[in-house]
């Protein structure tokens, strides 16, 4: 762990680092001064390296949230900003990586070690590659593996070599808190379709209301129990405005997953000591008065759209994707296999079938890379669940571990009905964060 030697030649090496970024940044503003142009792309460049230095962990909530943003017209300003034309995914994943370089420098004397989780990520990462070897699209197979093999696997990485202590753990959860508060404020009505909130200039709900799942879940897995006193009622405000937010954004599996997270963490809390308990029963309190009226002041579209989705799985009937229903979806990466029980390769559902992704992890995986697949999905998230079970046990690190397996909770219960492998990229950061979270310590981050 953290040594009083160590942590003095870390924060020398912190120190010479942050001059240098400070010292550089400010001669290269000085010598752009004859091209006004270039400045903003500089200063922004010297924020980001600032930031990789003294605040890592605002790299790793914007990598996660920079997809959803640059389709939308509050991701114009930034990409105006990237030098060349450079993707802005691509130049915030940079940045992160280089973030991750730096804390690993910084904490050389203490390195990261893998949690033997983490193997069945590295699994997944190898079957990926072995099936895009066989795809019916080669190009595809290659492209998707390697997505996967860098900007998901830098998702789950990052927490285990930038959130190592538990002042660095709840700064995390306060900037995701921050984003959510931030997309409430935002959000307006889509065009396309009544009861729906998408963020400014853009068409997806579903990651509006991801965004506002993960504060509310936030709060209350953890910032709520983790609090003091009347402390905790700082929370109030931004947990009533995601919350309520949640509801009328008319993404249903966002506020399924979120409802199933936090009974979860309320139910783990109650049994998790005195203190804990009473925070339980106080975080009770306010949702049995906050989810009714969450309820109430939610537009009738948006209710019709739940009540509608509630009325069709009871039936049997599947969910309006866009053109095809989720049972159509399903149905078709069932065939495929059935017809390859070892996966037909990595990306061959949309090469077979013609749609894009069949909306549940599972069958993708099934469909493309077989049991191999699914069994090393299966057992990173089982190994994960295991080590934060065993951590929550843990008096000193019960709060933090009950709060990040409660994150994870809800991007997982989202897979199965959202997005594809590489676009549940919040899957794999809460994996990575939830492990980060069963071996951190008391020390300056």
């Amino acid at each position: 762990m953290y040594r009083a030697a160590d942590t003095n030649a870390t924060a020398g090496t912190e120190l010479a680092i942050a001059w240098f970024f400070y010292l550089a940044g400010a001669a290269i503003v000085l010598a752009l001064t004859a091209r006004p142009a270039l400045v903003p792309a500089v200063l922004a460049a010297v924020v980001v390296a600032l930031a990789a230095v003294h605040l890592p962990e605002s790299l790793l909530v914007f990598f996660l949230v920079v997809g959803p943003l640059k389709s939308t017209q509050l991701g114009e300003p930034l990409a105006a900003v990237a030098p060349g034309g450079i993707d802005l995914s691509v130049l915030v994943g940079l940045s992160l990586a280089g973030a991750v370089a730096i804390a690993l420098w910084k904490q050389r004397a203490d390195p990261v070690t893998l949690p033997w989780a983490a193997s069945f990520f590295l699994v997944l990462v190898l079957v990926l590659l072995v099936g895009a070897l066989y795809s019916p699209d080669s190009s595809g197979g290659v492209r998707k593996a390697l997505m996967f093999e860098t900007f998901s696997a830098l998702a789950f990485l990052a927490p285990l070599a930038i959130v190592r202590t538990k002042s660095s753990f709840r700064r995390t959860l306060l900037l995701v808190v921050a984003v959510g508060v931030a997309v409430a404020v935002v959000v307006e009505p889509a065009e396309r379709s009544a009861g729906v909130l998408v963020l400014p200039g853009g068409d997806n709900q579903i990651q509006v209301g991801l965004l506002l799942g993960l504060a509310v879940v936030s709060i209350i897995g953890y910032l709520w129990p983790a609090s003091s006193g009347w402390s905790r009622l700082v929370w109030a405000l931004p947990l009533v405005l995601t919350l309520t937010t949640l509801f009328s954004s008319g993404g249903r599996s966002a506020l399924v997953g979120t409802l199933v997270a936090c009974a979860v963490a309320t139910a783990w809390l109650l049994r998790a000591g005195r203190r804990n308990r009473i925070a339980a029963v106080a975080l009770v309190g306010l949702l049995a008065a906050l989810l009714p009226a969450a309820w109430m002041i939610t537009a009738p579209e948006a209710k019709e759209r739940y009540l509608v989705t509630i009325a069709d799985v009871r039936g049997g009937a599947g969910l309006d994707s866009g053109g095809a229903e989720r049972s159509v979806l399903a149905d078709a990466a069932v065939e495929t296999f059935e017809s390859h029980p070892a996966g037909a390769g990595t990306a061959a559902y949309p090469a077979l079938t013609g749609y894009e992704w069949p909306h549940n992890i599972v069958l993708e995986l099934a469909s493309e890379l077989g049991l191999f697949g699914v069994a090393a999905l299966f057992a990173l998230v089982a190994g994960t669940v295991v080590a934060a079970v065993r951590a929550a046990r843990s008096p000193t690190l019960r709060t933090e571990a009950i709060g990040a397996a409660s994150l994870l909770l809800l991007p997982l219960t989202m897979a199965f009905a959202s997005f594809d492998l590489n676009g549940n990229r919040i899957l794999w950061f809460a994996c990575g964060l939830a492990l980060a979270s069963t071996r951190l310590v008391e020390a300056p981050s």
